[in-house]
């Protein structure tokens, strides 16, 4: 629950750093407040369901032997933690906000505009779940992207 948790800290940094590089005109600010809903949503919703997924062993672990779940019950609360509101809803929306981001010419360069829009159509694809994986490399990537072009901007403001 609590890496879970970190995961989505860090993805809700990210794309504030992302709407960023949206824009600020009239239309940027449109298309990144879309993308900044659309991204909170989904990073709430991962936020339940890493809640949903972590709780039963929790629960089942602190009440021991006098808690009397069916087991249907308990796999229905796990698929609807996981599958519905992290490979689900979560994935789904993130994907919309990808595709945002796709949107927008100038935020990436076109290489990572391009990857962008494969994690997209990766994450709404998430109930597939493998499919997941790559949106977590597209996040790898983005985040190596954005080291090496800050120890860059860091070197030009340096020259300087």
């Amino acid at each position: 629950l609590c890496v879970g948790l970190v995961g989505v800290v860090g993805l809700l940094c990210l794309l504030s750093y992302l709407r960023e590089l949206i824009g600020t005109g009239a239309d940027e600010q449109q298309l990144g407040n879309v993308f900044w809903g659309t991204g909170v949503a989904s990073a709430a919703c991962f936020a339940v369901g890493w809640g949903f997924v972590a709780g039963q062993p929790v629960a089942h672990a602190e009440a021991g032997s006098v808690l009397a779940i069916p087991p249907p019950v308990t796999h229905l609360i796990s698929e609807t933690g996981g599958s519905v509101m992290i490979y689900g809803a979560g994935s789904m929306l993130l994907g919309l906000a990808l595709a945002i981001l796709f949107i927008r010419p100038a935020a990436l360069p076109t290489w990572l505009r391009w990857l962008t829009l494969i994690a997209a159509i990766a994450a709404f694809a998430g109930l597939a779940f493998f499919t997941f994986y790559l949106v977590l490399l597209w996040g790898v990537v983005v985040g190596l992207w954005l080291l090496i072009a800050g120890r860059r901007r860091r070197a030009l403001f340096a020259e300087q």
